[in-house]
């Protein structure tokens, strides 16, 4: 049984929707009703110390045919009711996961711009953005209009998925061929852009007067995945749509004759916000750009001017004004697509580089054995910014700091795990479980690292 709890400075929360992301992690326990291994050593046969770390290897097999447990980074013995024992763990400040999804202008005027991504995408787009977020995975979806006249025709559709996130690149380069294949006409100028974001951000479908125009995204686990939005977003990543179009996008009351239930910009921009989804645009011509500079603002997807004051967004070197001081994630491309490629990598890292993180702590999840006792910040290194963490003191009964606060990407953390057996007694055979411990920035996880924790036989 799995029991979701966040760890706060010692204090175990089970509501996840207080604005920290749910950071599931199940424990399974390999004792089982099989008959124990024959001798308490670990699984490479090397005798145990209490209160020691062993390399936990590859040894994940049992020979007497019992359950198999998944790989464990390190080895805890926690003897019931022995002595504390402290596990230290470190981290770059740095995220562990990053979702972008495509969301594409798939009408007529966009052939250029969606070769220019099937290009790009597995020698050039994907490579750089795992050299920064190893684990980074893609959504691919398109907006043409509601197939209602003026505003499209036959077969538009005003959002479609065609492959939710996933890492594998011959699924993604399937569904960029599926896309360049279902080009549409998108009739009038402006298309179906704000309801393609709500979809993305939310997954609600839209059926109106008994007809379907867009389905629920509900995933093979839905609903205990927690919330994927309409494209699979998983839990504690960093949430980007890249939103790529050369057309502004309608209100919802232009389809108030024809369609119910429409979401306009604000609808959609709120839908972002709420579902942390921020959002980077690609402009190709100037009809819009004003609103995705809307968007990216209102979802924090900012960054500082350069040294002169500009925003480096234009189309190759040329530069934007800045927006109240900052500049909006929002980068100009040719009508041909050209600079695409580089202007979507460009504005995904430049989110990624200027994250400062309000709170770092850590989250483990293990029920009613409670081995965690409390996740405490040691000591931290600045970094590449020389802007020093901060501690955070909760209002608990200890003196022990609950997390860190203000990280600048690049800090180095180090976390003590405090770990203590008060729950398990022993048996006539060794018994064995796992946890996994996470290192969680503002609901993106930093690290995590999976422990054995075997508690030791009854002395003979």
């Amino acid at each position: 049984m799995c029991e979701a709890f966040v760890m706060r400075g010692g204090v175990l929360h089970g509501d996840w929707a207080l604005g920290w992301a749910f950071v599931p992690i199940c424990l399974a326990a390999a004792c089982g009703d099989s008959a124990p291994p024959k001798a308490p050593a670990d699984d490479a046969g090397r005798p145990r110390q209490d209160g020691g770390f062993i390399d936990a290897g590859d040894g994940d097999h049992r020979t007497d045919g019992g359950p198999v447990l998944p790989p464990a980074d390190d080895e805890v013995i926690l003897p019931f009711n022995g002595e504390a024992t402290v596990y230290p763990m470190k981290t770059m400040a740095t995220l562990g996961r990053l979702d972008v999804a495509f969301s594409i202008d798939a009408t007529a005027s966009f052939h250029e711009e969606i070769a220019n991504i099937q290009g790009s995408l597995g020698n050039r787009i994907a490579p750089a953005l795992r050299a920064r977020v190893r684990d980074t995975q893609f959504a691919v979806a398109s907006f043409q209009d509601f197939p209602i006249d003026p505003f499209g025709r036959e077969g538009d559709q005003p959002f479609r998925l065609f492959t939710a996130m996933t890492d594998d690149t011959v699924t993604l380069r399937n569904a960029l061929a599926h896309l360049a294949d279902s080009i549409g006409d998108g009739g009038d100028p402006p298309e179906a852009g704000a309801e393609a974001l709500y979809q993305v951000a939310t997954g609600e479908g839209l059926t109106s007067r008994n007809v379907e125009y867009i389905a629920p995204y509900r995933p093979a686990d839905w609903p205990s995945s927690g919330p994927a939005g309409g494209v699979g977003y998983r839990n504690g990543s960093l949430r980007v749509v890249v939103h790529i179009t050369d057309a502004p996008t309608h209100a919802a009351i232009d389809y108030a004759d024809a369609v119910d239930g429409v979401h306009g910009p604000t609808s959609a921009a709120t839908a972002l916000l709420m579902n942390r989804v921020r959002l980077v645009g690609i402009a190709s011509g100037t009809k819009a750009r004003a609103q995705l500079e809307t968007w990216a603002e209102a979802t924090g997807a900012v960054v500082p001017p350069n040294a002169d004051g500009a925003c480096e967004t234009g189309y190759k070197d040329l530069t934007n004004p800045p927006n109240a001081g900052q500049c909006p994630l929002v980068y100009d491309v040719a009508p041909d697509g050209d600079g695409l490629s580089d202007a979507l990598v460009d504005g995904v890292i430049g989110l990624v580089d200027t994250l400062a993180f309000e709170r770092v702590e850590g989250a483990v999840e293990d029920g009613r054995l409670q081995f965690v006792k409390d996740i405490v910040p040691n000591h931290a290194d600045a970094g590449p910014s020389g802007k020093e963490p901060s501690f955070i003191f909760d209002a608990d009964d200890d003196s022990d700091a609950d997390a860190f606060g203000n990280v600048y990407q690049g800090a180095m953390l180090f976390f003590d795990v405090k770990l203590r057996n008060t729950t398990v007694r022993e048996t006539d055979h060794e018994q064995s479980f796992r946890i996994r411990v996470q290192i969680v920035g503002d609901g993106f996880v930093m690290a995590e690292r999976t422990l054995r924790i075997v508690v030791p036989a009854e002395a003979q």
